[in-house]
């Protein structure tokens, strides 16, 4: 019981420690980002830029901590839950990212065959969308330029099928095992922080799901969401 509480302490630091970093983190990148539209000299350019992207990877850091918060099971008892269609979620979410994929030359779309049927499933959208956020985060990250991702959803029967698909590299055999475990990157970047996929499996999980890596495909990358079906 010592333990428990002890480990509840830790998780509400750190939860309060990244709300608080939250803000001054903003302000710092958007002051880089002012500071680059006056910079001139190049050498102040390529400094500002290091500083730009280290304030970046903070941001995303205190995102994740945050969202990694969030899903823990005292914080996603206490969300309500209600009927989330996942069609219309991943219709908006697909949308916002493009402009990112287009950005590093990638070609990100969403496949989805419903059947005309909305395919609903009772959880938290907030958290659901933190999830698949992050599986197209790090098919971004590394699947590599001109890559195309591909988001499916489909209806399986009782269940709802969620899929991230990636054409690149793949992820090497001897990191396949602790994939989901949190703080394990991908030797190709130097720029996550190791606890995307983490996330994705805690969420799922708070949701009656699981999730994936799917060792079958013989190039790039499938991430494999499974959630209960709601039905009304």
């Amino acid at each position: 019981a010592q333990g428990q509480a002890h480990l509840a302490q830790q998780k509400r630091f750190i939860s309060d420690a990244a709300h608080q970093l939250r803000t001054p983190l903003a302000g710092l990148k958007g002051q880089t980002e002012l500071a680059l539209q006056a910079a001139r000299e190049p050498e102040l350019q390529a400094r500002l830029r290091r500083v730009h992207e280290s304030a970046l990877r903070s941001v995303r850091l205190v995102s994740q901590l945050l969202a990694l918060a969030r899903a823990e099971p005292e914080s996603a008892s206490a969300q309500g839950l209600e009927p989330v269609d996942l069609g219309e979620l991943l219709q908006g979410l697909v949308a916002e990212w493009v402009p990112r994929a287009l950005a590093v030359g990638a070609d990100l779309g969403l496949d989805e065959a419903s059947g005309g049927a909305p395919l609903r499933v009772l959880g938290v959208g907030l958290l659901l969308r933190e999830a698949v956020a992050n599986l197209i985060d790090n098919a971004l990250r590394y699947a590599g330029p001109e890559a195309t991702i591909t988001v499916r959803l489909r209806g399986l029967g009782e269940q709802v099928l969620v899929e991230v698909e990636d054409d690149g590299p793949g992820i090497p055999p001897a990191l396949r095992p602790r994939v989901f475990e949190r703080f394990v990157r991908g030797a190709a970047s130097g720029e996550g922080c190791g606890l995307g996929l983490a996330i994705v499996r805690e969420i799922v999980q708070r949701h009656g799901g699981q999730v994936v890596l799917d060792e079958d495909t013989t190039v790039g990358c499938r991430l494999r969401v499974m959630l209960p079906r709601w039905v009304a």
